[in-house]
């Protein structure tokens, strides 16, 4: 896996991943669930993690608050 995003980043949640299944673009924010993220349970990468909670980004690149969460990288794009 060479996608490993960090606090801060803005990526794009694919389809049906995490508990909201439409695909948004979110940020990783700053917030205590995130500070030592679990290991993905849905791939057998090691190195791949599991994001407790993303805030979903608005037309402006805004974020509106939790609403996404539990989110493994694999489910994760980068956004440009």
């Amino acid at each position: 896996m060479s996608f490993h995003p960090k606090i801060g980043d803005k990526v794009r949640k694919k389809p049906n991943a995490g508990f909201i299944g439409e695909p948004l673009v979110c940020v990783i924010p700053d917030v205590r669930e995130n500070q030592d993220p679990p290991p993905c349970f849905l791939c057998d990468n090691p190195d791949c993690n599991e994001w407790p909670t993303l805030w979903a980004l608005d037309a402006e690149g805004k974020p509106f608050g939790p609403g996404v969460c539990h989110v493994s990288e694999c489910e994760l794009e980068p956004v440009e």
